[in-house]
């Protein structure tokens, strides 16, 4: 009877513990080769059998855990707080997740069969991703002891949007195109869409925080240049009120006395004069990407999606969405007409919209010699067509900010 009251006691003591003890995921119990990093302690956990459907080769897994203890490093020399994991654990399973790779606030998870054979600047790409999501959970888990995630309080378009791209701000070999899932690829899907709200923009976000960096930050080397915006994004957020557009605005006005609107007014412009000469225009940095230029790479980023339009007296209508933009462009030469005045106008729907209109006149050699912004209802610009040197193109970029909606435009 002793022995009986005495186990029931037991296991009600462990039933305690177990309600008290930090919870945090554990790898699948047949990942039963491990690698331990020897600086930041990482435990890797994989199997090399290679009958076994989450197989990965030791070497695999070796360049993981390579990349795990070398990246931890560079974050914290960039002055961002070390990676947060629950209980302190720093756990990376690698199996069949059937996800590429994936951080809660517990474990990193790789997919074995989408990586493995996968060059090292691949398997170093991934692993540096999720694991600046363990970053950002440094700055919001709150104290938390469950295995919870960032994208469902402080929105994709953050923690995703800025995980992708810090891709091409860590390593000097990474920041064009190597490794696999790009920032260039993801971008290229942005600007093919660029009336996608950014709140909604989940990974394809990187192209705007990479403007933000270039724009604001201090660093001014490559491949981390202005990366210190990043960390003082983090650094702002309040884990017991999410709010992200908030955070933005309190990151930007920590750089610069512009308005977040006059900010990402600019960025569209960027996303249509950035293969231009902008040289001749007044504050001609802001329209260009440092990340294209010889000092800043190389890189190539795609073009942005436009409508092309004709000449015409009559209103046309569109809509543009809120924090995306809409681009309309008329290749001259294209259709056949030598106007002496050119203009745009455009008119929103309704008189309380405040909406960002750009005008912008281009000559031979891609030369921007013309650019006019305005912000508000309505707006109207006009400007002589010198025959003797004429402009081979003209483009309008309506900015949705904190209103989107419907508009007309000629």
């Amino acid at each position: 009877m002793k022995i009986k009251h005495l186990l029931f006691m037991l296991a009600v003591f462990s039933l305690l513990l177990v309600g008290i003890m930090p919870v945090w995921a554990a790898c699948p119990a047949n990942l039963t080769d491990n690698i331990i990093t020897p600086v930041f302690g990482y435990e890797v956990s994989y199997t090399n059998d290679n009958t076994d459907g989450d197989f990965i080769s030791d070497a695999d897994a070796q360049d993981v855990a390579d990349a795990l203890d070398a990246t931890h490093q560079a974050y914290l020399d960039l002055g961002f707080q070390a990676p947060f994991f629950v209980g302190g654990n720093r756990e990376v399973c690698i199996y069949d997740s059937s996800d590429t790779g994936g951080a809660d606030f517990c474990t990193i998870s790789l997919d074995s069969p989408a990586l493995g054979g996968q060059a090292e600047t691949c398997l170093r790409l991934v692993s540096d991703h999720e694991q600046f999501h363990h970053v950002q959970y440094s700055y919001i888990n709150g104290g938390s002891t469950s295995c919870g995630g960032c994208s469902g309080t402080w929105g994709q378009w953050t923690c995703e949007g800025m995980a992708r791209l810090m891709q091409d701000k860590v390593w000097l070999d990474l920041d064009q195109d190597a490794g696999c899932i790009t920032y260039l690829n993801e971008i290229a899907v942005y600007l093919g869409s660029p009336n996608t709200t950014l709140t909604s923009a989940s990974y394809r976000g990187a192209l705007f925080w990479n403007y933000l960096t270039e724009q604001l930050g201090t660093v001014n080397v490559e491949p981390q240049i202005g990366v210190d915006v990043i960390e003082a994004y983090w650094a702002n957020t309040d884990p017991s009120a999410p709010d992200s557009f908030q955070v933005l605005r309190d990151t930007v006005g920590d750089f610069t006395a512009r308005s977040l609107e006059d900010v990402f007014q600019d960025f569209t412009i960027a996303n249509y004069t950035k293969g231009l000469d902008v040289s001749g225009v007044a504050n001609s940095d802001r329209y260009f990407y440092i990340d294209e230029t010889i000092a800043g790479g190389g890189s190539t980023y795609a073009p942005v999606s436009t409508s092309i339009v004709n000449f015409a007296a009559a209103m046309s209508p569109s809509t543009v969405n809120d924090w995306a933009a809409r681009y309309f462009e008329v290749n001259i030469v294209d259709t056949g007409q030598r106007c002496d005045i050119i203009g745009f106008r455009g008119e929103a729907a309704s008189d309380e919209d405040d909406l960002g209109w750009t005008f912008i006149g281009i000559k031979a050699s891609n030369e921007v010699t013309e650019l006019h912004k305005g912000r508000g209802s309505s707006f109207y610009k006009a400007f002589i067509n010198d025959p003797a040197d004429p402009f081979v193109k003209i483009a309008a970029v309506v900015t949705g900010l904190g209103d989107g909606g419907s508009f007309n435009y000629v």
